[in-house]
């Protein structure tokens, strides 16, 4: 009779380890892919966002500029602009729509009554006001602490 030779309670063959990392590597890649796919729809949610918040201070600017002609169209150069928003002396006119609380929307206008248009636009670009101050961090990454 051959005695048997007494091995460890598992025995492991390379087809086992093989499954044993692909089920972990497609794992890794599950929660990677998981957080990659959160973290674009956040991107994508704030995206919207500014871009919702620019189109609702254009909105703002073109209902402006609509009660402006009306005004204009009526009472011709001596039209009051103040209660508008709109600030500067003569034929020159400043408007800014705020965007969020850095970023506003500045607009420069020249009067022309009379003319064919009743104004001109000589400027509308978008303006940030400031760049975060170095002791603040960049909001690269949103981390949960607790």
């Amino acid at each position: 009779m051959k005695k048997r030779q007494q091995t460890g309670f598992f025995q492991i063959g390379s087809s086992t380890l093989t499954v044993v990392f692909l089920v972990l590597c497609l794992a890794v890649f599950a929660v990677l892919s998981a957080v990659s796919a959160k973290n674009d729809l956040a991107f994508a949610e704030r995206t919207a966002q500014r871009r919702a918040d620019y189109y609702a201070a254009c909105n703002r600017i073109e209902l402006m500029l609509d009660e402006l002609d009306k005004r204009l169209e009526t009472s011709g150069a001596a039209a009051e602009t103040a209660d508008l928003g709109l600030s500067g002396t003569g034929d020159r006119r400043f408007y800014t729509a705020e965007i969020n609380g850095r970023q506003y929307i500045s607009l420069e206008l020249l009067l022309t009554p009379g003319g064919e248009h009743n104004y001109s636009i000589i400027s509308y670009k978008t303006v940030t006001e400031s760049a975060p101050a170095e002791t603040e961090p960049l909001p690269l990454m949103k981390t949960e602490r607790g």
